[in-house]
Order: structure tokens, then sequence, then C-alpha cells
């Protein structure tokens, strides 16, 4: 009799078993149709989804638990939903074979990066595309999370990196990095790829820009606010490939002096061309003679390029000068006394060559008039041996 028990007491803790097992493994989550297909593979057809989190009941499926019904998928199919989270499908669904993403609302943000993990799965991905942000609107989702996952994994450190402008062709995307205000004192080396950069390094401590001409990365960057940094001078750029191709150079409140007018000539020729803007003022410029009658003639030419020319002004170290509009600076109050002395030596100097010119020459007549005459040779002639 109490081995009779004993296989009553077993064969009832199997069913129970069995039944706990069963009811587990019939778990459908509540905005889920759940079914086997024709292979016996199991299948949930969810809508509504605001959170995939939704898709397993952690009431019901404990989260560090032995058996997660959710890894049992191998088709998820979702739909009329709207898909803006940041919770990684993968870790739950680790036996999914295919993902169906048609016909919702699609936010393709980073936090839908974790995606790319299973496009492999995903079916026909170019008919499925992202319904925002705006910049993204119409674009496909695996090519649009593809670009934020590549401009984020090279964006500079601390630096915010945002997608400005993505054309359907996919040509000339445009990268915002703003690196505002965030105590650099040099200028970042590693840019995102393959994309238009408009960059922003205004209010840091930089003081060298050579990295624009000898990293490749800033060929890519053609609009740059380098504002209210310590920048001393840009000759390093001059003749480099940086120079001949941005179209947008911030370098208000610097300590510049001088620029290289001749290359950035050269450069504004083609304004027509490429539309190049600079901003510059609030530097301490130079109103010496010889930088002004440089300056002053540059940005006379382009004061439609030189956005900021009526404030381009003389530093506080430029004596009378010192707070003036470049553009205004009289030749006369800056170049008066040497300019004079210049002009006034140089006239001595050419009255002299010519007064000796004529005695030369009278004196060379005379030689001659007296041979003829007397057939004494020059003074000088008789010296000579």
């Amino acid at each position: 009799m109490s081995f009779r028990k004993s296989c009553l007491i077993f064969c009832s803790t199997v069913l129970l078993c069995f039944l706990c097992v069963q009811s587990s493994s019939s778990y459908c989550p509540d905005i889920c149709q759940c079914y086997n297909n024709y292979l016996e593979e199991t299948v949930w057809n969810c809508t509504n989804l605001v959170s995939v989190s939704q898709l397993w009941n952690d009431e019901h499926l404990p989260l560090y638990g032995d058996f997660q019904q959710p890894e049992y998928v191998q088709h998820l199919y979702i739909q009329d939903s709207k898909l803006d989270f940041s919770e990684n499908m993968l870790p739950r669904f680790l036996n999914l074979k295919t993902l169906e993403l048609s016909h919702n609302m699609i936010n393709c943000s980073k936090h839908l990066v974790w995606l790319l993990q299973l496009s492999d799965k995903l079916q026909e991905p170019e008919n499925i595309h992202c319904t925002s942000p705006q910049t993204f609107n119409g674009t496909q989702v695996l090519k649009a999370l593809q670009l934020i996952y590549d401009v984020e994994s090279r964006c500079p450190e601390r630096c915010v990196c945002e997608l400005a402008h993505v054309p359907k062709d996919d040509q000339y995307v445009t990268v915002s990095v703003s690196c505002n205000n965030l105590g650099f004192t040099e200028i970042p080396k590693i840019l995102p790829a393959n994309v238009t950069i408009h960059m922003d390094l205004s209010n840091n401590r930089i003081e060298d820009v050579s990295e624009l001409a000898k990293n490749p990365s800033y060929s890519r960057v053609t609009v740059l606010y380098l504002a209210n940094n310590r920048i001393q001078s840009i000759t390093s750029l001059e003749n480099s490939n940086w120079i001949e191709q941005f179209s947008l150079l911030s370098l208000q409140g610097n300590l510049l002096q001088e620029i290289p007018t001749q290359a950035l000539n050269n450069v504004f020729h083609n304004q027509d061309i490429n539309g190049v803007r600079m901003l510059l003022s609030n530097n301490p410029w130079k109103c010496d003679c010889v930088t002004i009658t440089r300056f002053q003639p540059f940005i006379a030419k382009h004061k439609q390029l030189i956005k900021d020319v009526s404030n381009v002004t003389c530093g506080p170290e430029e004596g009378e000068s010192a707070g003036k509009k470049i553009i205004s600076v009289e030749l006369n109050s800056v170049c008066n006394t040497g300019g004079n002395n210049a002009i006034n030596l140089m006239d001595v100097l050419n009255v002299i060559l010519a007064l000796l010119t004529l005695v030369t020459i009278g004196k060379l007549l005379y030689d001659y008039y007296a041979y003829r005459k007397t057939g004494q040779l020059p003074w000088i002639a008789s010296k000579l041996p």
C-alpha cells in the first residue's frame, strides 16, 4: 500500500509539472495573437505596441527565470504601432527567424540602433521607412539607423553630433557637430566619415588651426565656427586644400592681428561658385601702414562676403586708430610721416642719379671734342696701361 501511495504521489507531481509547463508555454501577450504555423513554429502577431516590454509580462515571465517564453518565438509581426523604444529585443527573442515591421510609425533615432542587429531577420527592409523625425522622413529604416550609428561612433568626445540633412538619394548627407564651450585647447582629430560637416568649436581655448590643413577628415568640414578662441594666426592654412573649399568660417573674438589676404583673395575669386562667407570682427587688427594697405583693400573688395565688415576695427593698441572701422581708416593718418619721408628720399635719389648721368654725358662729349681738336686723350685714358 505504501508503494502504491508513493507511485500516486510521484505521478501527481509529474502531472502538475507538465501542466505548469503547458500553462507557461501557452503564455501570449495581451496585444498579440499567438499561434503555430504549418511548420509548428511559434508566431506572434502584435498590434498597438508602445513598449517592447509589453511582449514579456514580467509578472508571468521572470526576467532572470530559467524559462522565458519569448525566446521560443520564431516569427514576430508588429504592426499599427509606434516604434520608438530603447529596449533591445535580441536578448529576449533568441530563436527569432523573421521580424516584420511594416505598417508602423517608426521614429528613427539612436534609441532604435539596436535594430541593426536584427537586420538579417527583417522582412522586406527596403519597404520599411522612417516616418519621423523630418530629417529621415521617407528614408529606409536600416539606412537611417546605420547613418546614426556611424555618426555617433565617430563623434568627437563630449561633442553632440546630429544629422541635419539627409537627401532621399543618401548623397550630400550633412551632419552638425557641436563642440561649443567645452574647454578644448585643440581641434578634435576624429570626425564622422563620408558626410558633409557643419562644425561649431566656438567658446573654447583653441590656439592652433593647423589641424584643418593636415587632417584629411576636415576636407569635409565646409562650415566652421571658431569664434571666441585664442587664435593668433591662420597662416598655416595658406595653400591648403581646406582653405580652398570652405563655405563659412567664423573667426570672431580671437587674437588675430592680420590674415593671409593673398590666399583668401584667391578663394574669394570664385565666390560666385562656392558662396564663401567669413566673420572677422572683435579681433585686435593691426592698423600700421604696411598692414592697412593690404587689409583695407581686401575687406573693401569682399565686403559682400565678410558679413561683419562694419565691425572689423583696429585693435586697442593702434594709437589714434584704435577702435576705428578698418574700412574707414584714412591711409594718410597711418602712412603720412613714413610715407612722405619715403617719397622725399626717393625724389632726392632720383635727382642725384639724373645729375650724375648728365655730368657723365657732358664729360664724354667734352673729351670727344678735345680729342678731335688736339688729339689729346682724356686724363684717365692716358693713365691706363
